[in-house]
């Protein structure tokens, strides 16, 4: 039981961290007019910007296509947190403005 509790000890902090980004996208998504979520502007991701300009991915995995918050840094897809991203992006699309 004492590895258990240090593996979860280890674990917590990662998946509490995941957590909040995922509440904070959905938050981000909720008040985004239906206009804006049903946008199909996905675009190929060769033609995806890398200068450090926040986008939107497309991420295939084995049960469904993610779509991540990214940017790219020195030929890296990062996450929000600069974590290089698992997968491989096809498709990417600009942000929305924000709500007014």
């Amino acid at each position: 039981m004492n590895d258990l509790n240090r593996l979860a000890d280890l674990l917590l902090p990662g998946i509490r961290n995941a957590q909040l980004k995922l509440e904070e996208v959905s938050n981000y998504l909720g008040v985004m007019p239906i206009s804006l979520r049903q946008y199909n502007g996905w675009q190929p991701i060769e033609t995806a910007p890398k200068d450090g300009t926040f986008i939107l991915v497309a991420v295939p995995g084995e049960v469904a296509i993610h779509i991540m918050l990214v940017w790219w840094l020195d030929g890296w897809c990062l996450d929000m947190t600069n974590t290089p991203i698992v997968g491989n992006p096809t498709h990417w699309m600009p942000l929305p403005e924000p709500p007014k």
